[in-house]
């Protein structure tokens, strides 16, 4: 995999961040992996990044600060959407994961938490580039 990409994880739950970097790992993923605690936290990393980087994003949609949805608004508009897939990530209703699933960037919504088959998806995304 390049050094170029990152996964982004974007939770408030700090339990889950560690549970899904674990999964991620051990079933092989070697690139850069940054946990966030919100979305406004997660768009302040993305600008401090090269501009070639490539971004896998896990999101939450339910978080204080800046919320998946708020932060979806803000990446339809972020100069780094051309280089950015979304996951999203949550316990949310079907209703929510639907609406999720109608932005063109989201590649995949997944409940939480990951398994090791949503893991293997993410990985063969990744090794794709």
């Amino acid at each position: 995999m390049a050094n170029n990409i990152i996964l982004l994880l974007v939770d408030d739950d700090p339990i889950v961040l560690s549970i899904h970097q674990i999964l991620l790992k051990k079933i092989g993923i070697t690139c850069n992996i940054f946990c966030s605690p919100n979305g406004e936290h997660a768009l302040n990393f993305m600008n401090s990044c090269v501009e070639e980087t490539i971004f896998f994003v896990l999101l939450d949609i339910n978080m204080p600060v800046m919320n998946g949805w708020e932060f979806l608004d803000a990446l339809q508009r972020h100069p780094r959407l051309p280089n950015t897939t979304v996951y999203m990530v949550s316990s949310a209703d079907g209703s929510e994961m639907q609406r999720a699933a109608s932005f063109a960037y989201v590649a995949a919504t997944l409940s939480k938490p990951l398994t090791i088959n949503d893991c293997q998806h993410i990985l063969a995304r990744l090794q794709r580039g």
